[in-house]
């Protein structure tokens, strides 16, 4: 009679499957770093982009409300959402700076810029609306005056008066959660008040 062979067992031994166990833990560990270290240069790349676009529409913004005049016709308007205001604008059929005026508009995660010269103005024409930044969280804008009432100066959501405000304040937040970045940009008005001292100088 022929005898059986024993079988051969076919698997892995205990000290197999520690291997194996640590070579894949070193491995995922390595994939984890990786892509770590490249989301961590993606967000900083990320913001860096961002507070580059965030200065460019602040100095656009500061240079509208620094160039901003009192203009017969022309009157200074707003709200938390939205502005207008009398400023020096580029006439592209003049080819030079003339009076017209200069909104921002906040609506639907976008901000929106539009100006207008006076020649437009008068033929009843609105100006290009175009956006200058988008995918924000909120955008308001609020205004710098004294008040006569309460004898101090104080913010305002809405504007009422005649004259110019003394400063504008536009606050922005972009991104979501805990990317959320906030920025704030105060400006002054050459000639914020102008009419209000002039009325007042008249009267005394």
């Amino acid at each position: 009679m022929k005898k059986n062979k024993p079988r051969m067992r076919v698997g892995f031994t205990l000290i197999e499957l520690l291997v194996v166990t640590v070579m894949l833990s070193v491995v995922c560990l390595a994939l984890y770093s990786t892509f770590a270290s490249g989301a961590r240069i993606w967000q900083r790349v990320n913001r860096m982009s961002l507070n580059e676009d965030v200065n460019i529409l602040f100095d656009r913004f500061a240079s509208d409300i620094r160039n901003s005049i009192v203009f017969t016709g022309l009157r200074f308007t707003g709200t938390e959402s939205r502005f207008e205001l009398p400023t020096l604008v580029m006439s592209p059929s003049l080819g030079a700076q003339i009076p017209g005026t200069v909104a921002y508009a906040y609506a639907d995660n976008t901000l929106t810029r539009s100006q207008a010269d006076y020649s437009q103005i008068y033929q009843g024409m609105s100006g290009a609306l175009r956006p200058v930044m988008t995918g924000m969280g909120s955008c308001r804008f609020a205004y710098y005056l004294y008040d006569e009432e309460v004898k101090e100066y104080v913010w305002v959501d809405e504007w009422t008066r005649q004259d110019l405000p003394l400063a504008i304040r536009m606050e922005l937040t972009v991104g979501q959660d805990d990317d959320k970045e906030s920025f704030t940009k105060t400006v002054s008005l050459p000639l914020g008040g102008a009419r209000t001292k002039k009325t007042k100088d008249k009267n005394d």
